[in-house]
């Protein structure tokens, strides 16, 4: 896959690289996305296919042509806004060499656990919930409440399942654009304290189309049944068949989980392959299944989530 998250912000803003690596770096999975650029910078507008009729048969010679149609709407996804305001008091940031050093080492500190929080808010807000829309949504059978794992399979799909920037939001060599308050000049930060004040901003989005791109497997309990095995581990037939529902191959799809569970499916000898360091696989796999990689991520929750009906 290529023109991922972390390429294109690279690319486009090299100015923040460091910035970027540390953003992408504590967000593995969201830094192997595909991207690709607005039609419309806030928002990008694409055709969705209703219905085709495609060529049915050949026909002889001179024969009459069968009719050909491709019936589609319209529909749009808006990028989403990522931002927050921090301030400082006059003599703090004095005491740590001015307002540009005080607020420049805060975005290295904060942005990596904003990128945490994106990737658990895409996991659980976005691409569970479209995988269950799809009705492809299986359990693995799992009863013990707020103990259960989770793991979704993502087939990316030029113009359907793909991620989304603005091409105007780095025009000025920034992934995250930062924006002083009051022009950078003194103002009360709080009552009667003098301070600075500066906000960051970003957008991206996330599109998510087409009827069979994203499959999950739920209810993944694994706490110990007695015997030294797991109470419910999803089979090998249904990460098989998780794989089928998506039409996963390798070049475009990834299966993400939260590692623990990556290193539970090890007891499938013939299904997990490690990856040698010279092997090329999604930035962040740690093993693959018949080929398709499989992604950690700790941003992801331990153990804790909810059954589900």
């Amino acid at each position: 896959m290529s023109d991922i998250f972390r390429e294109i912000a690279l690319r486009m803003a090299s100015s923040q690289a460091d910035l970027i690596n540390d953003f992408a770096e504590n967000a593995l999975f969201w830094a192997g996305v595909p991207m690709q650029p607005t039609s419309d910078g806030f928002k990008n507008v694409f055709e969705r296919v209703k219905s085709i009729d495609a060529l049915k048969k050949l026909s002889g010679l001179d024969a009459p042509l069968s009719e050909v149609a491709v019936e589609t709407s319209l529909g749009s996804t808006d990028l989403s806004v990522f931002g927050g305001k921090m301030t400082v008091p006059q003599d703090k940031a004095n005491a740590l060499g001015g307002k540009d050093a005080y607020f420049e080492q805060r975005l290295k500190q904060i942005l990596p656990y904003t990128a945490q929080n994106f990737e658990t808010s895409l996991y659980y807000n976005e691409l569970r919930p479209y995988a269950k829309a799809l009705g492809q949504e299986v359990s693995a059978g799992g009863a013990t409440a707020n103990k259960q794992y989770s793991m979704i399979c993502i087939q990316w799909f030029p113009g359907e399942t793909t991620g989304l920037y603005n091409p105007e939001g780095f025009g000025n060599g920034k992934v995250f654009e930062t924006f002083w308050y009051n022009g950078g000049n003194l103002y009360d930060v709080k009552e009667n304290i003098p301070g600075y004040g500066m906000f960051v901003k970003s957008n991206f989005g996330l599109q998510l189309e087409g009827d069979r791109h994203c499959a999950s497997i739920v209810n993944i309990d694994l706490g110990d049944d007695g015997s030294g095995g797991f109470l419910a581990m999803p089979t090998a037939i249904q990460i098989d068949d998780m794989l089928d529902s998506v039409r996963a191959m390798p070049q475009n799809t990834v299966l993400l989980a939260h590692p623990r569970v990556i290193r539970a499916t090890s007891v499938y000898q013939r299904a997990v392959l490690q990856m040698g360091p010279n092997d090329v696989s999604y930035p962040g796999a740690l093993s693959d299944w018949d080929g398709i990689p499989f992604v950690g991520s700790y941003n992801l929750s331990k153990g804790a989530e909810a059954v589900v009906a």
